[in-house]
Order: structure tokens, then sequence, then C-alpha cells
């Protein structure tokens, strides 16, 4: 049994002499060395493998103390190709009756595998890794140096900081702290700096102080902070701008500090202080076991016989072995890992049968097991066993038989890769994944639009693609924040989870877009009862940070084989519908056309001609006037934004606008429109011309700009302008969005000397007590009042209202939209200050508008004695 143990056992078991030469090799370790077995005989191991271990193996020749190594890197020199391999290493001396050592028991464990399927977990999830390194490295650490290191090494590379380093107090004169390890960025600064714990200047800094103290330290700014004076050149030169420097103490006494150097300032929040703080408690406990079993280590005596050896690589062996009759499957022994393996100790498991490790589907613990009844050895199978207490563990099992005391007994290895099988399918779920949502990814939908197509083949059935995406959503990231964001495409996905059928897929796209695929469809019917049920269940209200909203979607559908019979295809034409949707005004679904492709060209292509238009100064203004009712005379004009495209001619805003703020666009745009209306006015005054004010619309996006103001100053400044020529136009669905912030920016504003009017006045949802805080000049009435209010008592009675009360808060009242005299004579009669609309002039061009300044064009009133009774009966 022991000789099929050495032989057949994953890890690598040399025997050398004294002197390091081989006396015998497992064929485990003959085959990761590319070499035969009787290749060694009569060599020296540092012979084929110079190395700095030489030093630990005359160590433990010299004092008879085992070594332990673990992750040691290694590059085999005959094999340079195969790359950096990492080991688990242990040494064990066997003494003879003399008590001198004889022979030394080196075992090597390969764990290259592990190392890198750990390395490339750990680019995808960074926080999730560190906390197993962390935690594999206090478990495993079998001397206090590779434990300090690594927990370096592991704070720096899947922390992402630039350094750590961890300091013993030294009890010296100087309390001189003694750095005894580190990783990353170092370039010498541990050299080149001196640091105590001595309550002086040399001991006030982080590291000292947490020592002293035995209190967290944390230093937000290298460069800033008094107390870094002594390293702040040698900190600036290795570009460390943060650092935290944690107190290591056991039994109720600190004896050193781990210190983390960041390349950010305000790097460590108070989440991450409190994850450090258990890191460096942990650490220091780590330590504290380590220096403990050490002691213990070392009053041990090793076992001399070479069954004794034999035994406790059976007992000890990092694999979990176990022993059963090759005919009734009885267990005969198990060893210590066997038992922390499955929960059961010897004494219950022995003499039952192995089929107590089988899960409920037995798999290929039964099948490795039968292989040797006519066979002696198995390749590895990676299964499952089953845990006394009910759960699962995933192994790889490799399996032998042998004749023992005159029967056939099989011997099991088992393996235990639950972390790696969990990481791993992680590293699957987040690869097809919304990491957001949960739901499907982009790769994964067209997978599954793939096997819907397949089964619409073979069934003649249809399969349909939705597209959806959110109605001004940007409105909800713009005035509620990310966050909040998030939190309604959270709901947005959970909400289309629930609509859903048992083997539909909904999937997140990015952004505001998602998309759904339903299969197994008799016809267009079953498609507009789940499209109307999503649209359904959005339209319902959600409250995200304190505020009830309530959202809309467009939705598009494209149906297979009907409108594609590919996933690309089908996602464009749905795609090309949800747009359709959306320049309905949303809240709808549109299956797909094949009108609607020109359409999305139309569309595309006027979006990159959007995106060249302000270079190719293909942009300009046209003024509308605005009339005083009392005297008659252009007392201003509204800018309005026209496009000059060069095949198509002249678009009017309302045409790319929208699509302006859809692309984020909207923001040089609106920039441009202040800086080049600044420009006119100061050319209307330089031709000696009257003195007007000029009118600009601001959208949503351009209010919210944090430079607002600066931006408003400068352009005013630049083109040496009064202030008081120059009005913005806010609507009321802008300001309400966020009141109390809008509040704060119409006072900058104000306070620069702008004036401001409140557009479509009426049409939103504003609150009185609002609109008396609101810094406003003048209140504009919406055209849709001012089209009907000459035979619709409601828009009269409105009108009327809205001058009484801007009049009463002392301001003024502008009508949109005038075109008719008896609109005219209505509002006169009504003292409205001032109006604009065709019944004057539509928007004109500069030139146009210059003219109207130049000859004095104003509008005939009729005197306000003589004004005909307007009033509605």
């Amino acid at each position: 049994m022991l000789e099929l143990v050495f032989q057949h056992t994953h890890d690598c078991i040399v025997l050398l002499d004294s002197n390091f030469n081989f006396i015998r090799v497992n064929q485990a370790y003959a085959d990761v060395c590319a070499r035969g077995i009787g290749e060694f005989q009569g060599h020296n191991h540092f012979e084929f493998y110079p190395s700095p271990l030489i030093e630990d193996f005359r160590r433990v020749v010299g004092t008879g103390i085992p070594f332990h190594a673990k992750d040691r890197p290694f590059i085999f020199p005959d094999h340079p190709e195969w790359g950096v391999t990492y080991w688990d290493l242990s040494l064990a001396p066997i003494s003879g009756k003399n008590g001198q050592v004889n022979f030394l028991l080196f075992t090597l464990k390969d764990i290259s595998e592990n190392h890198r399927t750990l390395h490339a977990l750990q680019r995808t999830n960074q926080a999730l890794k560190a906390i197993s390194l962390c935690n594999s490295l206090l478990i495993h650490s079998s001397n206090e140096h590779e434990l300090l290191e690594g927990m370096c090494r592991v704070v720096v590379e899947a922390g992402g900081y630039l350094m750590a380093w961890i300091g013993f107090a030294e009890q010296d004169e100087g309390k001189t702290v003694k750095p005894v390890a580190q990783s990353g960025h170092e370039e010498n600064y541990l050299t080149s700096i001196r640091i105590s714990w001595e309550d002086n200047e040399l001991g006030r800094g982080p590291t000292g102080t947490a020592i002293r103290t035995g209190t967290t330290q944390v230093n937000q700014n290298c460069l800033e902070n008094p107390k870094m004076q002594p390293w702040r050149n040698a900190a600036i030169e290795r570009g460390y701008q943060s650092s935290i420097a944690l107190p290591l103490a056991y039994g109720g006494a600190t004896f050193g500090a781990l210190t983390i150097y960041a390349s950010e300032p305000d790097t460590f929040q108070q989440d991450e202080v409190e994850l450090l703080e258990q890191l460096a408690g942990d650490l220091s406990y780590g330590m504290y076991n380590i220096r403990s079993n050490a002691a213990r280590l070392e009053a041990e005596k090793e076992l001399v016989q070479v069954g004794e050896r034999y035994r406790k690589l059976f007992d000890n062996g990092t694999d979990a072995i176990a022993l059963a009759d090759a005919e009734t499957g009885e267990l005969i022994d198990v060893n210590q890992t066997m038992e922390e393996l499955v929960g059961w100790k010897k004494s219950e498991i022995i003499g039952k049968s192995q089929k107590i490790l089988h899960p409920p589907e037995p798999g290929a613990v039964s099948r490795s097991f039968e292989q040797h009844r006519t066979t002696r050895e198995s390749d590895p199978i990676e299964t499952q066993v089953l845990n006394k207490d009910g759960t699962i563990r995933e192994v790889e099992i490799k399996a032998s038989s042998m004749i023992l005391d005159g029967r056939k007994v099989l011997l099991g290895f088992f393996r235990d890769i639950s972390e790696r099988k969990h990481y791993e399918a992680q590293f699957e779920f987040q690869a097809a994944h919304d990491s957001l949502t949960g739901l499907a990814n982009r790769s994964l939908l067209s997978d599954r639009i793939e096997l819907s197509i397949a089964h619409s083949h073979r069934t003649h059935r249809w399969t349909s693609v939705m597209l959806l995406d959110l109605d001004r959503f940007k409105l909800v990231n713009d005035s509620l924040g990310h966050d909040a964001g998030d939190t309604l495409i959270c709901e947005v996905a959970n909400r289309l989870s629930h609509c859903l059928r048992p083997g539909d897929t909904a999937a997140r796209l990015g952004g505001d877009e998602f998309a759904v695929v339903m299969s197994d469809l008799s016809d267009e019917k079953d498609t507009i009862q789940l499209a109307q049920k999503l649209l359904d269940s959005l339209n319902q209200p959600v409250l995200i940070s304190g505020r009830q909203i309530t959202i809309s979607a467009s939705l598009g559908i494209a149906i297979c084989p009907r409108d594609g019979e590919s996933p690309q295809m089908l996602i464009r034409n749905a795609d090309a519908a949800m747009y359709r949707a959306k320049e309905l005004s949303g809240n709808s679904f549109q299956f797909y056309s094949p009108e609607m492709n020109v359409r999305m060209l139309e569309r595309l292509e006027l979006e990159n001609g959007l995106r060249r238009a302000l270079e190719r100064k293909e942009f300009e203004l046209h003024f509308q006037p605005q009339i005083n009712m009392a005297q008659g005379h252009i007392t201003g004009a509204e800018a309005l934004i026209r496009w000059n495209h060069p095949e198509l001619g002249l678009i009017p805003p309302g045409d790319f606008i929208p699509l302006a703020e859809e692309t984020g666009l909207i923001i040089p745009i609106g920039e441009w429109v202040i800086d080049t209306a600044c420009a006119q006015i100061r050319t209307w005054r330089s031709q000696g011309l009257p003195n007007i004010r000029v009118a600009i619309n601001l959208s949503a996006a351009q209010f919210m700009q944090k430079n607002l103001p600066k931006l408003i100053a400068e352009a005013v400044h630049l083109n040496e302008i009064d202030t008081q020529c120059l009005e913005l136009e806010v609507t009321e669905s802008m300001v309400m969005s966020k009141p109390d912030e809008a509040i704060l920016i119409l006072k900058e504003l104000k306070k620069i000397g702008i004036r401001i009017s409140l557009d479509d006045f009426g049409t939103g949802y504003s609150s009185l007590s609002y609109l008396k805080r609101f810094p406003i000049d003048i209140l504009k009435i919406d055209q849709s009042f001012v089209r009907d209010i000459t035979f619709d008592p409601d828009d009269a009675a409105i009108t009327k209202l809205v001058i009484d009360l801007a009049h009463s808060l002392n301001r003024k009242v502008i009508a949109e939209g005038v075109e008719t005299e008896a609109q005219l004579l209505f509002l006169q009669n009504h003292h409205c200050d001032e109006m604009q609309g065709y019944f004057f002039s539509k928007p004109v061009p500069a030139i146009e508008m210059t003219q109207m300044l130049a000859y004095g064009k104003h509008l005939d009133l009729i005197p306000h004695e003589v004004l005909p009774d307007c009033e509605m009966t």
C-alpha cells in the first residue's frame, strides 16, 4: 500500500541523503522534470536545479527543523518554454538513532494551474479576489516571512495600490520602525527614509502614530498633510498621494504597522478603511498562530521508521485519501484531509459503503472506483462528493487498485476544487450577463435568438425580437443623478423579467436599452399581448430618491422569419421599429416595416451631419421680434437656431434639436448660440441701432451645467455688451425638476445682470410658491393658449389669469404665437406687455432683423380708449 501511495499521489516525492544526492524519486517528480526515473541516480539535486533553496536544505540538515514554502515560482532551466511554474514545497528531516539527519523527504506540489486560474479571476473581480487571496494566505502560510511578504504582495496586486510595507517597532534608543516586508513601487523608498514611533517629528507620521497610539492613521494627501513633511519629497518622487497606516497587535500590545500607499489623494474612504482594519487584525492573528505553530513544530520529534514515514504521508497528505474494498465498496481507511473534506470522522465512516460519498447523482465517484475491478489506475475525473451536512463539494478524483492482506483494495485520491469551480462559474456568468441588472448581455442575447430561430424553422412558428428604450430617461439622470438612474434601470429589468413566459429572454444592451426574445408564437396577436403587457407594467409609478416617477418606453418589434433570419438583422430591424415608435411620441410599440430602414439611414445621415455642422459653420441664428403693446415698437427678439444643411437646405430646430439632446451635442451647440447672439448684439450696437434685448433658449442639460453663469459672463465680457441686453429663457419643466438647485442657478445669473424669462408658462406643473421664489423677470404665455383665446373661454380665462398673476408679482408678460388681429386686440385689451408672432413677423435672418431696426419697423396699435370689447360671452 505504501509503495502505491508513493507512486500514485498527485505530489512529487524525492528521497535525498544529507548531501542532497538523489536516492529515489516517484513517477510524478520524474514526469514534471521530463526525465526518466533512472536518470537521477548518482546526481545531486542542485546539480540539476541550482537554487537559493540550498541554504534552506542545509539549515534543515543542521537543525533538524522541517522547512515549508508556499507558492514558489520556478522556471525549469531545461524547458524555459514552459514559463513560470508555481510550487508548494516541504522538506522533512529523517534522523538516525544517533540523532543526526541522514535523509531528507522532499515533497513538491504543482500549484501552477490553480495559480493561473486565480490570477485570471483576479482580473475580472479584483475586490473579491483580494479577500480570497488574503484569507488563503492567513490559512496556508507556514512561516512569518512568507505571510508578511505575501500580504504586502496581495494588497498591492489585488488592491491596486502602489506600495505596501510592514514595519516592526524596535525597542532601541530611537524607537526605530524596521521594515520587514514590502511589495510594489518601492525604488529604495524604505532605505531612503527614517521612521520612528517615538513622539517626535519622525514619529508623528502615519506609521509611527499608528504604532504609538494603536489606532488607524489615514493620510488623504501627502502634499498637504503637515505631518508628512519629513517624507514628502521621497513620496512625491514615487507618485505616492495618500496612505493609510494600520496597527498590528495581539495580546493587547502593538508590535508594528501595515502601511499602504495609493497614487490618488482621498483614496481611503470609510468602507475601505474598515476592510483594511479587518485585514490588519486578521494578519496580526495569523502571525500569532504561525509563531505558536513554529514553537510547537520545533518541539516535535521526527519519525525514523520507514513505515512511520509513509503513514505520515497518508495521514497528512495534501490530498484527501480513501481506501475501500474493491468487491464490497466498504471503506477501510481515510486520512485526516478526507475527514475534513466530507465532514465524517474516521470512526463514523470506516466499515460503511463508499456510496456514502455519492451525491444524488453518483456520477464519476462510482465510475472511477468501478474502473478498478478490471484495471489498476484511472485518469483524473472531475465530479462531486456528498458532505455529511448534505452539501456538495466539487472534487477531482484519481484512483488506483492494489492487493492488501490478500484482498484487492481501491485507493482514491480526492482534491477539493470547489473554490476554483465557484470562480469559474462566476466568471462564466459575468461574461454572459449585465453586471448591473443580471439580465442577459448582448452576447447571450445573440445566442438565445439563434436558438429561437432554429426552433422556428423546426416548428414553423414565429420568433419575436423586441427592442425597448425608455422615454426621457436622460431627464431622470440629469435631474436626479446617476444613482437614481441605475435604480430605475434595475426596476425596469425586474418588471420585464416578471412579464415574460418561461423560456423567454430579457436582456440589457446598454444604457436604457433592453431586448426581449419570444419564441413559439403562432401569430402577431401573441406578440401584441406581450408588448402591451410590458408597456403597461412600465407605466406603473416607481418611487426613486423620494420622488414618485412614472416612466414609459418605446418598443420596436421584428418577427422571424418575416423580418429576418439572423440575430443581427432582427435586432437591427427591431431597432428601426423602436425609433419609429419614439418618433410617434413614445409609450407605444411598432412592428418593423422595410420603410423604417430608409428612415434609420436618414436619421444616421442627419446625426453624422449634425456632428460636423459646427466645424463647417452650417448653423445660423434667426430672430423673431418682440413688440411693446403700449407703443408698438420693437423692444427685443428671440434668437432661434437654424441649420443650413448643404444638401437639405434650411432645417428647423424641431427636426434636429431632439437629436442634439440625445447625442449630447446640445452643449456645444448651446454655447455657440450664446456666443453668436452676444456677437450680434455687439454688431447692432456698433451700427448705432436701437438697444434691444435678445432672448436665448436654454436646454435642460445646458441649464444644469455648473459653469453656466461663468460661461455667460465670459461671453458678455468678451463682446463688451450690457448684460441687460441678454435674456435667458427657461421652461417650467426645466426649473421644476430640481427647484432648489434651479433657484441657486437663477440667482447666480441674476447677480451678473442677466434677465430671465419663464417659457411655456401654464403648460407644466409650476407651484405658485416656487414661482414667487424664482427670480423671474418675464412670463411667456404659451401659444397653445393664445391660439384659441378668441373663441375658447377656458384659454381666454387662463390667459387673463396669467397676465393678472404676473402683474401682481411685478413681472412682465409676453404672449407667443400671435397670428391674428383679434388675438392682438384681446391681449391689448387685457394689458399684455409684449407680443411676438407671425402677425408682426416670422423669425428672420440677422440681416432682415437689422433692416427692421434700421428702418424703425413698428406695429400700428389701436389707442386703448377706442379698443373694442374683446370679452367672450
